[in-house]
């Protein structure tokens, strides 16, 4: 047997031998020394209990915060969903992480069941919290998913319609992203929601509804870009040509233009019979423009240049597509049909020519 060298903690070592008492040394009555020992004994087992458990708990905590976030597998009920990124969340949603499989095996349950519990409300803020961050990462279709699960739990949840609405838009399904944004309005009448439900609206073909609402976001913001763009756009579609003139050169001296709003504008100019000054507008927008970003723009002035019968200015913007494009590429755009006012120009068949035999070489360097 090992010794312990009188280690007063070794439970095999005898006890020492017991003293006998004086004489003069007070003694309780037995049936108080019997209530104290077992006053002893409960508080020596309820002691062991508790240690029994904190040292439970303090296991399972270490277990939790061993696992990596990395090999958590999410078992949400939407395939899409996976495919979502949580490890960007707040310290304070992280919780998601381990909460898919209850959310999985809760929504096999009947709708019936869904009461107002701890364990819903934590369904609920879990698609609520998935679905915007699969909005966040431009994954619409999940956000979709979750947020109509978050609903379906909790149809007053606030906040969830305009996330619903914007994922909806995104999709481009507009007639269902119009309920969700006017219940969002009806919470709370914020800047995006008006402004998605108009272009939402407008997408719809319902133009009139779609007015009342743009104005109210350009209220909000006179000088926001979209706001016009917006409106721009809405105008057109109303066949009202000055009024959306008037918010696309808005928009144009508010942001570096897009090619949907140059080509709007040029168009609209021409329609009004000022095809010269578009044709500077768009000379003006190509020199802005950097690399293979200019090519979609010279595209668009050459055949403006073509349809005014402006041989050598509709020449130079195809020699400056020639730059970015292949010579297979650029025959196939000198085929369209924007380019047969100029076709049987001597400017034109030279550079016909000379884009087929720079074709052949490289054919034959092949």
């Amino acid at each position: 047997m090992k010794k312990f060298g009188g280690n007063p903690q070794d439970i095999y070592l005898a006890p020492p031998e017991v003293e006998e008492e004086p004489e003069y040394k007070l003694k309780m009555p037995p049936e108080l020394e019997a209530r104290l020992r077992r006053h002893h004994i409960q508080f020596s087992l309820s002691a062991l209990l508790f240690i029994g458990l904190t040292v439970a708990l303090v296991s399972l905590l270490t277990r939790e915060i061993r696992v990596k976030p990395a090999a958590v597998q999410i078992a949400a009920p939407h395939a899409e969903s996976q495919n979502v990124s949580l490890y960007s969340l707040p310290e304070e949603e992280e919780w998601v992480l381990m909460y898919g499989a209850s959310v999985n095996n809760a929504a096999a349950e009947k709708e019936g069941d869904r009461s107002l519990s701890t364990k819903w409300i934590k369904n609920a803020a879990y698609h609520w919290i998935v679905g915007n961050q699969a909005l966040s990462r431009k994954n619409y279709g999940a956000a979709a998913d979750h947020l109509e699960e978050a609903l379906q739990i909790f149809p007053d949840m606030k906040g969830v319609n305009e996330a619903l609405g914007t994922a909806y838009l995104k999709q481009h399904l507009f007639e269902k992203a119009i309920e969700p944004l006017k219940k969002a309005l009806m919470e709370k009448a914020s800047f995006p929601a008006i402004s998605n439900l108009g272009v939402a609206l407008m997408a719809a073909g319902r133009l009139d509804e779609a007015e009342g609402y743009l104005l109210q976001a350009l209220a909000l913001y006179p000088d926001h870009p979209g706001c016009h763009k917006n409106l721009a756009l809405l105008y057109q579609k109303m066949e009202l040509p000055e009024k959306a003139l008037r918010h696309l050169e808005t928009t144009l001296s508010l942001y570096e233009p897009d090619l949907e709003i140059v080509e709007l504008y040029a168009g609209y100019l021409i329609s009004f019979g000022e095809t010269e000054r578009a044709t500077a507008f768009l000379r003006k927008v190509c020199a802005q423009q950097q690399d293979e970003e200019a090519l979609p723009f010279y595209l668009l002035l050459a055949k403006t240049e073509a349809s005014a019968t402006n041989v050598v200015p509709a020449i130079n913007a195809l020699k400056s597509i020639a730059r970015y494009l292949s010579p297979n590429l650029m025959l196939i755009e000198l085929h369209r049909e924007e380019f047969d006012t100029i076709r049987d120009t001597e400017s034109f068949q030279t550079l016909l020519h000379q884009l087929e035999i720079a074709m052949v070489t490289l054919e034959n360097q092949n």
